[in-house]
């Protein structure tokens, strides 16, 4: 199959909307890990009460491990319900369940009891200042750049931008962008830039978060449930996910009458269907791919679903974008890839 293309109603190869994942995409590695660093940081009788992180990823991932293969649909069934992705898609969902009982057993044992607000904030700011949390090469000029001059004619700020993320804690994933659009970073070359011209606090973020941070005693050590209640659960898996990322166009599809596209740029499974549902899906690949990204990776051969280096992106071609996606090492080479013209959306003519 060859590179997809984008829908005839997009005149240019403007970006009306940008949509992150963000450990593993934005980051180099998931940070989870840091995150849950913060209780043993807090100087109560609390933290000594509580399982260390290790015991609660463990539960999860025996959990993973025992949980249900894919099921093989009968040859003859040949309707979309019975398609390969439908399948591949169905079975990703089925462990919400088993993600749920994760939150559960986290909040059980009380492990963010205590947590507030300027605790977070304090470790993402930490976290990026000692390089804990690195963000990929490029990333503040992709994410500047369509802010700025997002859809062509409408000037600064015409472009949306937003995070969504399955993390549990969308305050920390603020108070990481923040930290690294503020600071001087250092980049793989050696070299430091300073990610400005771009209000980093109209960024939206949409994810996850530790109940109670700002109650005077802290957190009672709750996970919130995103989507309003304990039946609706938080933002947990690929169709969670794609729910957010449905309602987000929806929100924004009036802006999109001069033309433009939507992007989202994930590194896992969990970001299957959303790649999936925008214009254009690019998929973050290290040069040595990490256990996430391999797994993304085998889920698109096995349902057919190509996958083109974003350097190779092809604007003229058949009206219709084919279902396919793309990848990139770091969001430096989709700045200068040919989706945004070389480093500037909208093209010359």
């Amino acid at each position: 199959m060859p590179p997809p293309h984008p829908p005839s109603n997009s005149n240019s190869n403007s970006i009306f909307i940008l949509l992150l994942d963000f450990d593993s995409t934005l980051t180099h590695a998931d940070t989870l890990v840091h995150l849950a660093a913060i209780p043993s940081t807090l100087s109560n009788s609390l933290k000594n009460k509580i399982p260390p992180w290790s015991h609660f990823t463990n539960l999860y991932i025996s959990a993973l491990k025992t949980s249900p293969s894919l099921p093989q649909s009968p040859p003859s069934q040949n309707s979309p319900r019975t398609s390969p992705l439908h399948r591949e898609i169905s079975h990703l969902n089925s462990h919400r369940a088993l993600e749920r009982e994760s939150v559960q057993r986290v909040e059980g044992a009380g492990f963010f009891r205590g947590v507030r607000r300027d605790d977070v904030v304090r470790a993402a700011r930490e976290a990026v200042k000692r390089g804990d949390v690195r963000f990929r090469r490029g990333w503040g000029d992709v994410v500047g750049r369509v802010m700025m001059e997002g859809v062509e004619g409408e000037g600064e700020g015409a472009g949306e931008v937003g995070i969504v993320s399955v993390n549990w804690s969308r305050e920390w994933v603020r108070g990481c962008v923040v930290a690294a659009a503020a600071a001087a970073v250092e980049t793989e070359d050696g070299t430091e830039s300073k990610k400005k011209g771009w209000n980093v606090q109209s960024l939206r973020v949409i994810a996850n978060e530790i109940e109670g941070l700002d109650h005077f005693e802290g957190s009672t050590g709750g996970l919130g449930r995103y989507f309003g209640s304990e039946d609706e659960g938080g933002i947990w898996t690929s169709g969670d996910k794609l729910r957010v990322v449905k309602t987000l166009l929806s929100e924004q599809r009036p802006r999109r009458q001069g033309g433009g596209l939507s992007v989202y740029v994930g590194d896992s499974v969990t970001d299957l269907e959303a790649l999936l549902e925008v214009d254009v899906g690019i998929c973050m690949r290290d040069e040595e791919m990490g256990s996430g990204q391999r797994e993304l990776k085998e889920y698109l051969e096995r349902v057919a679903v190509g996958c083109w280096w974003v350097g190779e992106w092809e604007w003229e071609g058949r009206p219709e974008k084919d279902m396919g996606l793309w990848w990139a090492r770091d969001f430096q080479e989709i700045y200068e890839s040919p989706l945004m013209g070389g480093g500037r959306i909208g093209r010359e003519g």
